[in-house]
């Protein structure tokens, strides 16, 4: 276009650019008008969505208004079940006064036949009740879905001139059972009435039942016929929506209409409102057509009034150009023919232009010859320049390789080493660098030289040139120039060195300050690596900034990679990983608290851990936030154990204490003498408490023992089969179980070096345990023995009330009970079989549970290794 624009003449442009104004303002007006219009038509869519709603809300109260009328009479001859029939027409006739839209309405029994009707007579003088209805849908639906229901349109029976809707619904007694049930029919007018009511604008209403026949359509006497609109578009395509409008073709209209639909839900009908397309078409075609036709008029127009001012101004500027090109051919030559110019009819702002003109081309030619001299002493001044430039650009060039030489790869001298090499092929001298630990050439690093044998050595020249290299205040080396007889330094390169020391001083410093932070970094980094706790930091904008290993070992598959990432992302995987409180949570989220106390399960135990927020600051100033996790599961179980063990001492104490107490008590009182029998009794008694109380003390000291790695076994070489014969036969409720084994099977078994007194404490405490747990009257054990692996392997089962799967690894934990309530009602301290699980441990056997299905027994397997040593009773 800008080229097309170049190649024609300024009255061209002129025209062109007339009727561009005139094309573009027509334009914008038709675009402004186009989206007016545009938004009358959205106006009148959403207005039509709007008396869409109006009737399916005024539809839907009419006929729920009607319903809750059946409901309630429904309700009412449920509780009347006595009610005779003039109460029942009583009912019936005071809902069809107060509701007159209901053309008539009945009480049917349960097999559909109309026992009470009102009106009681039909048009031809006939009684209405006796009619039976149990071929309609209404009723069959009524009966079994046992609820109310409205049906669909349908013609009619008995006193009706066309289509009825009818209101079911079911009368139950007081037992809860069908016992009938009431009917309505509605008349269409009544709620043709309610639909007319609206202001539809330039549409119409339509209003179709469940299986879209006709409720109300204004264009057909849908009184006399039922139509049916399932093949109308709108209804085919609307599917499941509930609402929804758009363009639709019309079968029964033969055009295509703007609809609007929504679906009552509590009735399944579906009203619509419809407007003609037409009248949103051709409002747009009247628009364009419009605009279109003002814009070629007014284009016109303009190109017309354009091509007038053009012609004119064309003239004048040609006789100004014409002069223009003169002033530039003649120069002051040209001044006879300013004033003809001026003699001629031209605008006054013209001549003036081209009086400027002429001065302003005077001026140019005399500027002309001064700009000629100025630009012969600017070349001479810049060839001075660029070469003392070029001298400064080396020694930038240096300091700039030696400031940005900064690495976290080389110490301190390789470091500066590496600088001199940068600036080597820089600097036209050789450079050294020296200080008291070592000196340092482009070629190499020396340590500890003596500084007499280092000049010897190192230096070439006859003189030497001396800089002082000082970091803050301090002075840190020496930068020592290496020069021949010949050579000088100037005043400039003095500078030069002094600016290089100075830089060099500047860069070591950074690099001590830089190897410093470094090395106090890795600390810490090792620190938050090595810690068991979980660390995790947050900066200010809420952007996760580092986690330690603790996070990448804690349950793996679920650990996202966290760095870089939102504080929120923590949050969440908080919730999704753990197990907590919701309260404690969302308090902690809201931040009212700054802990927050979470578990985790594991296929093996479960895990306790604690959450701490912290905020991170530095001189007071707020740098971000940070997150500690701790596992206090130990802690946890501590606390636990604590608690079961105080309360099992309070327990387990207080009953043995008491009973003691009392009958101490009992002898002590001089008011009574007791007979000897009596007292041998109670003294019994007491004698068993402290029984109680020492077997408590050892269970104890046992644990401990066992938890502290210090309890003792005098293993000694044994024949099994006869501990366990001892065992049976001193265990004191022997009469109370029936124990079963094969003594041939037990005579067999090899040697095993075993304390024998420590494993009859455990095959007591099974058989005590077989006992205690068992609600069969006839209590069983049976033993049963086998070699396997080098072990001796000893079953124990009973026929007792069993262990559950989930239990069977838990029950040699201290304290730990099953939570039953036969466990619960035999007492106990819950130590026994940690007791036996340390004296088998201490033995280098074992023992576990055979899970089994809970309530048919427990089966205990104990391992021991066998010595393959002679017996006590073979020596």
């Amino acid at each position: 276009m800008l080229r097309f624009l170049r190649k024609t003449s300024l009255k061209q442009q002129l025209i062109i650019s007339f009727a561009t104004i005139a094309v573009i303002s027509i334009s914008i007006l038709g675009i402004i008008q186009i989206y007016q219009l545009k938004a009358l038509i959205d106006e009148s869519k959403n207005n039509q969505v709007f008396s869409t709603e109006q009737l399916n809300s005024s539809v839907d109260d009419f006929v729920g208004e009607h319903r809750r009328a059946i409901e309630t009479l429904a309700l009412q001859l449920g509780v009347l079940e006595d009610a005779d029939y003039e109460k029942k027409l009583e009912l019936l006739s005071t809902i069809k006064k107060k509701l007159p839209s209901f053309k008539n309405m009945y009480i049917g029994d349960t097999k559909g036949t109309a026992v009470v009707f009102y009106p009681e007579m039909n048009d031809q003088g006939q009684r209405n009740a006796g009619n039976n209805f149990s071929d309609r849908d209404y009723y069959k639906n009524v009966v079994e879905n046992e609820k109310t229901v409205v049906s669909g349109v349908f013609e009619g029976r008995v006193g009706f001139d066309g289509p009825i809707i009818t209101i079911v619904s079911p009368i139950f007694d007081k037992e809860g059972n069908f016992d009938g049930y009431v009917l309505g029919a509605l008349d269409l007018k009544a709620l043709e009435n309610k639909i007319v009511a609206f202001d539809y604008g330039e549409g119409y209403p339509v209003v179709v039942d469940q299986s879209n026949r006709v409720v109300y359509h204004p264009n057909y006497n849908y009184r006399q016929q039922i139509r049916n609109l399932s093949d109308e578009e709108v209804l085919r395509n609307k599917g499941d929506s509930l609402r929804g409008s758009g363009y639709y073709f019309s079968d029964y209209k033969d055009q295509e209409e703007y609809i609007s639909y929504e679906t009552i839900p509590s009735l399944g009908w579906t009203v619509l409102v419809s407007k003609p397309a037409s009248i949103v078409i051709n409002a747009f075609k009247d628009s364009i057509f419009t605009i279109l036709y003002f814009m070629v008029v007014t284009t016109l127009f303009m190109i017309g009034v354009g091509t007038l001012i053009a012609t004119k101004f064309d003239k004048t500027v040609s006789v100004l150009l014409n002069y223009t090109q003169r002033v530039t051919v003649e120069g002051d030559s040209a001044s006879k023919e300013l004033q003809k110019l001026e003699g001629q009819r031209l605008p006054k702002e013209m001549v003036l232009l081209a009086n400027h003109f002429h001065k302003m081309a005077m001026q140019i030619n005399d500027s002309k010859k001064q700009l000629v001299y100025w630009n012969n002493q600017l070349e001479k001044r810049v060839k001075e320049r660029t070469s003392s430039l070029e001298m400064k650009n080396d020694e930038l060039r240096a300091i700039s390789q030696l400031i940005g030489s900064i690495s976290s790869k080389e110490d301190i001298a390789q470091f500066i080493q590496v600088s001199l090499e940068k600036i080597k092929p820089i600097i036209s001298y050789p450079i050294l660098f020296l200080n008291q630990d070592f000196s340092v050439s482009s070629q190499g690093v020396v340590q500890n030289e003596n500084i007499h044998d280092y000049f010897s050595q190192q230096t070439k020249g006859d003189k030497l040139h001396i800089e002082p290299i000082f970091a803050e205040e301090e002075r840190v080396g020496y930068l020592i120039v290496d020069l021949l007889e010949k050579d000088t330094i100037s005043e400039n390169d003095q500078q030069f060195l002094q600016t290089l020391a100075s830089s060099f001083g500047v860069v070591l410093k950074n690099k001590l300050l830089f190897e410093k932070q470094r090395t106090k970094h890795a600390e810490l980094n090792a620190v938050l690596t090595s810690m068991s706790e979980g660390v995790l930091l947050v900066k200010k904008n809420s952007k996760i900034l580092y986690t330690n290993e603790f996070f990448k070992n804690l349950n793996r598959n679920n650990i996202p990679n966290f760095e870089g990432e939102h504080e929120d992302v923590f949050n969440d995987w908080i919730q999704q990983a753990f197990q907590y409180d919701e309260d404690e949570l969302d308090a902690y989220l809201k931040e009212q608290c700054d802990q927050l106390k979470v578990t985790l399960e594991t296929e093996n135990q479960k895990l306790v851990y604690i959450i701490y927020r912290f905020n991170v600051l530095d001189d007071g100033e707020l740098l971000g936030k940070g997150y500690l996790i701790r596992d206090i599961t130990q802690q946890e179980e501590i606390d636990f154990l604590k608690d079961n063990l105080i309360s099992m001492a309070s327990h387990e104490f207080k009953t043995p204490i008491t009973s003691i107490r009392g009958s101490v008590e009992t002898l002590l009182r001089k008011d009574t003498d007791w007979d000897k029998a009596f007292q041998l009794e109670l003294l019994e008694g007491v004698h068993e408490d402290i029984a109680r109380i020492e077997e408590l003390i050892n269970d104890w000291l046992d644990i401990s023992k066992i938890d502290s790695k210090s309890l003792y076994v005098n293993r000694i070489p044994t024949k099994i089969s006869k501990v366990i014969e001892e065992t049976i036969l001193s265990f004191s409720d022997r009469e109370a179980v029936s124990i079963s084994y094969n003594p041939e099977a037990l005579n067999k078994l090899p040697i095993v070096s075993v304390d024998k007194n420590r494993f009859k404490q455990v095959l007591l405490n099974i058989f005590t345990n077989a006992i205690r747990y068992n609600d069969e009257e006839q209590k069983q054990i049976q033993i049963e023995t086998a070699c396997i692996d080098g072990e001796v392997r000893i079953r124990i089962s009973d026929n007792g009330i069993g262990i559950p799967v989930e239990h069977t690894k838990k029950v040699f934990d201290r304290f730990y009970r099953v939570d039953s309530s036969a466990t619960t009602r035999t007492g106990g301290t819950g130590l026994g079989l940690a007791i036996c699980k340390g004296i088998m441990a201490a033995h280098g056997g074992d023992i576990w549970v055979e899970p089994q299905v809970h309530g048919s027994g427990t089966t205990f397997i104990l391992a021991l290794p066998i010595t393959g040593e002679k017996g006590e009773d073979q020596a």
